[in-house]
C-alpha cells in the first residue's frame, strides 16, 4: 500500500520494479506485468527486470505473450550480456544469463554459465537455486537435487523453492523430501 501510495506521490522507477517483484511473489502476474512494464519506461537498461517481465509474460495466457517473453529475454540478454563485458565474474550475472539463455533455448551456453556461476560462488544461495532451475530444465535432475540441497544447508527455505513453477516436478521427486528432511546445520564442525 506505501508502495502504491509513493507511486501517486512521485513515480520511480524502483518503486515499480519493487512491487513488479511483489506482485510476482504474489502470483498476481498482470499486475506484476504492469509494474514492470512501468519501470522499464522509466528505465530500459536494467537486464534484470527485463528477465523478471519476460518470466511474467511467458505464463500470462495472453496471445502476445509469446513474443512479448522471447524480445524481452532477447533484450535481457544484449544488456546483461554488455554488463559482462564490465564484470564478467559476476556469479549473479551468470546465473541470470544462464536463466535467459536457457529460455531462449541455447542450452550449451546456459549450462556453461551456470557451471561458472556456481565455481564463482559455490556457496551464494541464490547461484545455487537459479542455478538448479537451469540443470531441471535441462534434463539432469540429480544435479539440480544436489544443488538445491546445498542451498538449504546454507539456509534458503524449501518453501521458496516449493513455490518456483520450474520446479514443479522437481518438488513432486520423492528425492526433494528426502533432501528437506536431512537435519540443518548446528554450526562449525569441530576440528
Amino acid at each position: 500500500a506505501l508502495l502504491l501510495r509513493s507511486t501517486e506521490l512521485e513515480p520511480d522507477y524502483y518503486v515499480f520494479s519493487n512491487l513488479g517483484a511483489i506482485y510476482q511473489y504474489e502470483k498476481q502476474d498482470q499486475k506484476a506485468a504492469e509494474m514492470y512494464e512501468r519501470a522499464l519506461r522509466m528505465r530500459a537498461t536494467d537486464y534484470r527486470v527485463w528477465i523478471n517481465f519476460a518470466s511474467i509474460y511467458s505464463g500470462l495466457p495472453l496471445p502476445e505473450a509469446r513474443e512479448k517473453a522471447a524480445a524481452a529475454f532477447d533484450t535481457a540478454i544484449v544488456l546483461a550480456e554488455r554488463t559482462r563485458k564490465i564484470n564478467p565474474h559476476d556469479p549473479l550475472l551468470l546465473v541470470h544469463l544462464a536463466d535467459c539463455y536457457d529460455k531462449r533455448g541455447n542450452h550449451t551456453e546456459a549450462l556453461t554459465l551456470a557451471r561458472q556461476a556456481i565455481q564463482t560462488a559455490p556457496g551464494v544461495q541464490e547461484v545455487l537455486v537459479r542455478a538448479a532451475i537451469v540443470f531441471e530444465s535441462n534434463g539432469d535432475r540429480d544435479q539440480a537435487l544436489s544443488l538445491l540441497g546445498r542451498a538449504i544447508e546454507k539456509g534458503y527455505s524449501p518453501s521458496q523453492i516449493r513455490s518456483v513453477d520450474e520446479f514443479r516436478a522437481l518438488v513432486a521427486d520423492e528425492r526433494f523430501e528426502r533432501i528437506v528432511r536431512l537435519p540443518a546445520p548446528t554450526g562449525d564442525k569441530p576440528k
